[in-house]
């Protein structure tokens, strides 16, 4: 198995078929706007898909910045869904907003799916977007590298105690949100 990041352009997964590829499209290297996508075998998945907020001394006039989906929306007949690891605006805050170009399901935990449910209604999107709830402790076989829910992504960072999906695949130990 190799890890890469794949150069922009289509058919490259065949290249090396069990390659396991990772494109940090936003917040990778910063606080705010994850968007993360995984690709194994010509399949992809995004791993949140947040927001950041724009200052007024450096965005005047900006209130929410989001990462570029160009890359997976291209790739859409490809992707399997959204993992949203917890209910943070940066993972979950652009949802509302890039769903309508992405058109997949959602995995979330409990709470991660009621907030993020509740966003769905304020946008109008509530009976669009397919939310499935993974139990805590449990997975979702929805797809190959399957969504586990673990442990605390921030331990002692927060008051309100919350979880993180995981998504674990035979390519890699561990792909988590940390």
């Amino acid at each position: 198995m190799s890890l890469s990041s794949p150069p922009l352009r289509d058919g490259f997964t065949e290249r090396d078929p069990d390659a396991l590829f990772f494109v940090p499209l936003g917040g990778s290297g910063e606080i705010g706007m994850n968007l993360n996508v995984y690709g194994y075998r010509g399949q992809w998945l995004i791993v949140d898909c947040g927001v950041t907020f724009g200052e007024e001394e450096h965005q005047p006039g900006v209130d929410v910045i989001m990462a570029d989906p160009s890359f997976i929306v291209e790739r859409r007949d490809k992707l399997l869904g959204i993992v949203a690891t917890h209910a943070h605006e940066d993972h979950i805050g652009a949802i509302p907003y890039l769903w309508p170009q992405l058109q997949c399901p959602v995995w979330a935990t409990p709470f991660t799916a009621a907030v993020l449910r509740a966003k769905l209604i304020e946008s109008g999107l509530a009976g669009q977007v397919r939310v499935t709830t993974v139990p805590m402790s449990d997975h979702a076989d929805a797809f190959d590298p399957r969504a586990e829910c673990g442990g605390d992504p921030h331990p002692g960072r927060h008051g309100v105690a919350h979880r993180r999906l995981e998504a674990r695949s035979r390519a890699a130990d561990r792909l988590a949100d940390r």
